[in-house]
């Protein structure tokens, strides 16, 4: 839940921070915060997020989405004045909050608690794009972005095997002092449960891992 990935005009749109009551940098819980542009709504909760990493397709570089990272939880307790900025009090926080900060709703793309693991229902092929809450590599029980989505046919509970690219080895020619490449089969090196899907952007748990789990890897249907 510490994430969420919201579209260029999503993110453009969303209510800004601009202060707090005493002024300070960094605002906590039980701090007054003042937003504008928050249009009127029934909603008196929201998550208060900041823009993360930009997701792009590893091919084309199409620009799939843009992350929003949970910051924490303020509640609406005053609508727009004349000059048009709302009260808000932090109820929550993982991290602290500041100016620019930004306000959302509910996600709609809530992680389901229950399903049964399945293979996608069309053939899937994609790369991970990002390592959540990690730099350089990842194993089991941790999490990965990958640049496919429902619009190419995954759904929560899809499991998609995560491969890794084999070696290139030199190989000397018979009767030569010259060699040649060889390119070592690709070796699969995990499986992962989609939990999460967006548009064009997912989410999994690496749920079996035999080796280190990397940006770049290519992940496809399970055999």
């Amino acid at each position: 839940n510490s994430s969420r990935v919201l579209t260029e005009d999503e993110m453009s749109n969303l209510p800004t921070i601009i202060g707090s009551l005493d002024n300070h940098l960094i605002s906590g819980p039980n701090t007054t915060v003042y937003a504008e542009n928050l249009t009127e709504s029934d909603s008196a909760r929201y998550s208060i997020v900041r823009k993360g990493r930009v997701f792009k397709h590893h091919e084309t570089q199409e620009i799939l989405g843009y992350e929003a990272l949970e910051i924490g939880d303020a509640k609406l307790i005053s609508k727009a004045n004349s000059d048009g900025l709302s009260s808000l009090v932090v109820s929550n926080n993982i991290r602290e909050v500041l100016k620019q900060d930004m306000l959302a709703g509910p996600d709609a793309h809530t992680i389901v608690s229950s399903f049964l693991p399945s293979s996608p229902e069309v053939e899937v092929q994609g790369e991970i794009i990002a390592l959540h809450n990690a730099i350089a590599n990842v194993a089991s029980n941790q999490v990965v972005i990958i640049d496919v989505g429902s619009r190419d046919g995954l759904e929560v509970g899809n499991v998609m095997a995560i491969d890794q690219a084999g070696a290139i080895v030199r190989e000397k020619l018979p009767g030569s002092t010259r060699s040649k490449e060889i390119q070592l089969p690709d070796v699969q090196a995990g499986l992962a449960l989609i939990f999460r899907v967006y548009d064009r952007v997912s989410y999994g748990l690496i749920v079996d891992s035999s080796r280190s789990i990397h940006i770049s890897d290519k992940v496809r249907n399970p055999q």
